[in-house]
């Protein structure tokens, strides 16, 4: 097929991604399904383009101080969370809430971007941090963190899939090479897959991550991406029923509406 594409850089929080594509400065990202709903409820136009294999169920946990008195979720009630809004962490943390019975009001969220959110945590301005991503094992490892509780725990049967997201301009415009990039993606993904040392090399030399880090890139960044199918397409709606029931989504979703259609995309 041809053509080029430009790298628009890495994007700690799923925040930053949304901007990215508002603003025209990216066609696609990879973020998590609860900030990608989120985003669609506001400005944002695009489509979820393909769903990873795998959902990275201890891709969020609430943590708390090592020495908290803070044992159990149902102990939150009147604590504050560190929390990046519309995203991975709220979504952990309004779940949890409801799967204990919990008033939608009886934890304080306090809305901070990761970095923020770590140096709150802390400080101790905060009781607790809806960790998401590489942030987890560095609160437990660096910051003297406990989980509290995971994403395996609370989001059972509501998954937060990392999912590819593309522009709905692009798409429609582009319709092949939006096809193209997801297939792009899924073989990129079974290479990183098939050969781990050279991801993680990568990645340790970028980044200098401790061997806790890398072992949580080793068990929970190692994925692929594929189309939606009818069983993703119903999770997917799962999803965004339960979160407007939760009350987080501002607006109802479709997702025969928001997910992109490869399979119409004729192939040459």
């Amino acid at each position: 097929m041809g053509g080029t594409a430009t790298d628009a850089g890495y994007f700690p929080s799923t925040q930053p991604a949304l901007e990215a594509l508002n603003g025209g400065a990216a066609d696609f990202a990879t973020i998590v399904t609860s900030g990608a709903l989120t985003g669609l409820t506001g400005t944002g136009d695009y489509l979820f383009l393909g769903v990873a294999t795998e959902s990275a169920g201890k891709g969020s946990s609430i943590v708390v101080p090592a020495d908290s008195d803070i044992q159990k979720v149902d102990d939150l009630a009147g604590k504050s969370v560190a929390v990046t809004q519309g995203a991975a962490g709220e979504y952990i943390v309004d779940q949890a809430m409801l799967n204990h019975d919990m008033p939608a009001d009886s934890i304080k969220k306090v809305y901070l971007g990761p970095g923020d959110a770590a140096g709150a945590f802390t400080q101790g301005s905060v009781d607790a941090w809806a960790a998401f991503d590489i942030f987890i094992p560095a609160a437990v490892n660096k910051m003297g963190a406990r989980i509290l509780t995971t994403g395996d725990e609370e989001l059972t049967g509501k998954p937060d899939y990392p999912v590819l997201v593309v522009t709905r301009s692009f798409a429609e415009a582009h319709p092949d090479v939006t096809a193209a990039v997801l297939k792009g993606y899924t073989e990129g993904g079974q290479h990183l897959i098939d050969n781990p040392d050279e991801y993680l090399s990568i990645q340790k030399a970028a980044n200098d991550f401790s061997p806790e880090q890398m072992q949580y890139l080793a068990d929970y960044r190692l994925l692929t991406y594929k189309a939606y199918d009818e069983q993703t397409r119903a999770e997917l709606q799962e999803t965004i029923d339960s979160w407007n029931q939760i009350g987080t989504l501002s607006k109802k979703l479709n997702v025969d509406d928001i997910v992109f259609d490869v399979a119409s995309v004729p192939t040459s």
